[in-house]
């Protein structure tokens, strides 16, 4: 399907794919993403921004700022954080989205800004540490979203 600039275009391929999970809007995402992962449970969400929403740690646990996203989780009985995403930077926009502000690689949850502005700052500490997860903010100000952080293998 083409990417385009306005949604629900621009969120074709806005999915969340763990080693179990195919976490989308099946009414916009593009179809080509369940069969290329045919063994993956599919949990269909009504947000169509999903990875800017929505942070997978290691094992099975997520992070989200979608309140519709963390009841389809919970419906599933995964564990799932909810935090408000309010002082969340997006330009052009009243605030922008958790998983837009960060990205994991391997033990290592980056995040483009500092916790402290988050109300829910020692959850998250307590819920990743739990996981096993380390966080790295990347500098001392207000968490940006910038689409998402994405780790590249060669």
């Amino acid at each position: 399907l083409p990417v385009g600039i306005q949604y629900p275009d621009s969120a074709r391929y806005n999915t969340l794919v763990t080693r179990k999970f195919i976490v989308q809007n099946d009414a916009i995402s593009d179809s080509t993403i369940p069969k290329l992962n045919p063994n993956h449970e599919i949990i269909n969400v009504r947000q169509g921004y999903v990875r800017c929403n929505l942070l997978a740690l290691p094992n099975n646990s997520f992070i989200t700022s979608d309140r519709g996203i963390e009841k389809s989780l919970f419906q599933r009985k995964l564990e799932v954080l909810f935090v408000d995403p309010a002082c969340v930077k997006l330009d052009g926009f009243e605030h922008g989205f958790f998983g837009g502000t960060c990205g994991i690689h391997e033990n290592l949850l980056f995040i483009c800004g500092s916790l402290t502005y988050f109300k829910e700052q020692e959850l998250i500490r307590e819920f990743t540490e739990k996981d096993g997860v380390q966080i790295i903010e990347l500098y001392d100000g207000r968490p940006v979203d910038v689409g998402t952080i994405l780790f590249l293998k060669d």
